[in-house]
């Protein structure tokens, strides 16, 4: 999309914003038809835009049948709300599946992000899309949820490291594979593994029943946490549309219930003021979502600590390579001793983890496969170290 101008991508984006606002709100779409008008609006474009940000199905809900978009438009956007909807019905079967195996087995288990937004906040099967599903398990449950899937056909495609930072990934094989990604904490970053007490999220989740099987989410406060954790600190620089949305919608549906200066306590205890400052505030003023004044006063004014913002700037700081990646991650832990533990547990992964990362079956491999890892950990270090390097001097 490098080829259009940024005018008329921001155009493009205003029209999406004002169709979901109009769907919130309840009102018509006054606002985003004008901008149709405008002599710079592109249909093509809108088309690549709605597909980048993942809501064309979403935004074929809103302009159904309205005569708004040219009919080629609206049927390639129908497309997409229909093939959504069958692959979502097929994915939460997929999950209901995993919900029951894991209960009769007594592993707890919290649905987060998209599935557990579609029947609970969108009502619909057919309007937020599932790239994969996202399971919170407690991390002693691990190895028990693993011999689970195994037997039905899930295959682990991540490394798992003794303490990894990612969730740990499988994939189902089938026309329409299915991607599980269980998690035991709410971020990748290592400084909020160790400091986010998970214990309160697991205390105030609840269970809801859904069309397929009961599912246990999140209450209210702790999604808004976390939506706006995931968004800010792993999708600064990829498309946000979608995840907007996701917030705008749940702040509507759940108006009533949030306890608002909860939410601001919470943020600052767990030390994510600026996810929220910066994902919350847009939605408020732009998005015209619901929220008191005086909290967004308070939200605007909180102190935000050194540590949360050399811990966002790390986060949101774009990684041009695997190695820039690992040495923002090291920089995250506080104290050499726990940096050194670091280093050494990814430079002396167990087998397992090898064996998942270079994918070799063979036992007597496993010498040459550290050998090679160990190289391949230097030759990321020696690039983070130049790419430092070059910026220090380009600032002199």
């Amino acid at each position: 999309m490098d080829h259009y101008s940024q005018a008329g991508y921001e155009l493009i984006k205003a029209f999406i914003i004002e169709s979901f606002v109009a769907r919130l709100n309840g009102t018509d779409l006054d606002t985003a038809v004008n901008l149709t008008a405008r002599p710079d609006f592109d249909w093509d474009l809108l088309l690549q835009i709605a597909d980048y940000e993942h809501v064309s199905p979403l935004l074929y809900s809103i302009l159904k049948d309205r005569q708004i978009a040219p009919p080629p438009m609206e049927e390639a956007l129908a497309r997409k709300h229909y093939y959504n909807a069958s692959r979502n019905l097929y994915l939460l079967h997929e999950l209901g599946q995993t919900l029951k195996l894991f209960r009769a087995a007594g592993i707890d288990t919290i649905v987060l992000k998209g599935a557990a937004l579609i029947e609970t906040v969108y009502k619909s099967i057919a309007l937020r899309p599932l790239s994969d599903l996202d399971l919170l398990i407690r991390r002693k449950q691990l190895p028990a949820a693993l011999e689970l899937l195994a037997p039905v056909e899930y295959e682990q495609t991540s490394v798992l490291q003794r303490d990894s930072y990612y969730p740990v990934r499988l994939e189902k094989p089938g026309i329409e594979p299915v991607i599980l990604e269980l998690h035991w904490s709410l971020f990748h970053s290592l400084h909020y593994q160790e400091h986010l007490s998970m214990d309160w999220f697991w205390q105030t989740a609840r269970t809801v029943k859904t069309g397929l099987q009961p599912m246990t989410i999140m209450g209210s406060v702790g999604q808004i946490l976390h939506l706006c954790g995931h968004l800010v600190l792993h999708h600064a620089h990829g498309p946000q549309l979608l995840w907007q949305n996701d917030l705008a919608e749940l702040l509507t549906v759940y108006k009533n219930e949030i306890d608002w200066n909860l939410l601001l306590d919470k943020a600052e205890t767990f030390q994510l003021i600026l996810p929220l400052r910066n994902i919350l505030l847009p939605i408020a003023h732009e998005w015209g979502a619901s929220m008191p004044k005086k909290i967004l006063h308070r939200l605007e004014t909180m102190e935000v600590s050194a540590v949360e913002t050399r811990i966002h700037t790390l986060n949101t700081t774009k990684k041009k390579s695997e190695g820039q990646g690992y040495w923002l991650r090291l920089n995250e832990i506080a104290g050499w001793r726990k940096r050194l533990v670091f280093v050494l547990e990814w430079l002396f992964p167990s087998p397992v983890s090898l064996r998942s990362r270079y994918r070799f079956s063979q036992p007597l491999l496993v010498p040459l496969a550290y050998l090679y890892h160990m190289w391949v950990g230097a030759r990321l270090g020696v690039g983070a170290l130049l790419t430092r390097f070059r910026k220090a001097n380009s600032s002199m």
